[in-house]
């Protein structure tokens, strides 16, 4: 029954993709996807759906090497911190559960307020700055997800 549910799960997510709608109204000239439905089929930086007076373009980068090295950094000093005794297991663990959590949140509460914004196509010139931090902050929380679930590894494939 758990694998016919997730099954049916799956499906739904993956067939939204299918009906998400795919043409653009903003009617812009040179412009870099500021609607979040941004298609760049040609490459040259611009949204196939508007007009294009230059061939210059902008691209985000975003911190994704930065944030797995000082995450992962963290938690070796944090770990390190635990065998020195400066501080219990079972603190790192809380420690770590709420950086967790914050990262979930963050990044949560950004794609759902990214999701208004486009949806009832909402302009806002912070845009591709929501768009950046909510990656940057997934890029976090994947990692120390990662880690939280290593830490319950036998929980799923431990003997039983």
């Amino acid at each position: 029954m758990k694998q016919l549910f997730l099954l049916l799960a799956f499906f739904l997510v993956s067939s939204s993709a299918l009906l998400a709608e795919s043409d653009c109204k903003k009617e812009k000239i040179d412009c870099l996807g500021e609607c979040g439905r941004m298609i760049d089929e040609d490459g040259d930086g611009f949204c196939d759906h508007g007009g294009l007076s230059t061939p210059e373009t902008e691209t985000t980068n975003y911190l994704l090497i930065e944030l797995i090295s000082a995450t992962l950094v963290l938690y070796g000093a944090s770990v390190l911190l635990v065998k020195r005794k400066c501080y219990k297991k079972a603190t790192h663990r809380k420690i770590w559960n709420y950086i967790l959590l914050v990262t979930f949140l963050v990044s949560a509460l950004l794609g759902l307020w990214l999701v208004i914004l486009l949806n009832y196509d909402i302009e806002t010139d912070f845009y591709t700055s929501y768009l950046t931090w909510h990656v940057d902050f997934g890029i976090a929380m994947s990692i120390v997800g990662i880690i939280h679930f290593l830490w319950h590894w036998n929980y799923y494939f431990g003997k039983k």
